[in-house]
């Protein structure tokens, strides 16, 4: 398991930035050995990016993956 884990992400403004956060971030977890945490890690992530982009269309995004 990975130690102290943390990756920011910049994603451009746009509806398909959901799809772009969840393969980074599930590439992520698998290269570094917490592919049991891909289901939920890629559920919440889709989840906050379409959120932010619902209340900030076409805006820039910032990511943050964080694993103690």
């Amino acid at each position: 398991m990975a130690d102290n884990l943390s990756y920011s992400f910049a994603l451009p403004g746009g509806a398909f930035c959901a799809g772009l956060a969840r393969r980074a971030v599930s590439d992520l977890l698998i290269r570094h050995d917490l592919a049991e945490l891909c289901d939920t890690a890629v559920l919440a992530t889709s989840e906050l990016v379409a959120a932010a982009y619902r209340f900030t269309p076409d805006r820039e995004m910032l990511l943050r993956v964080h694993s103690r």
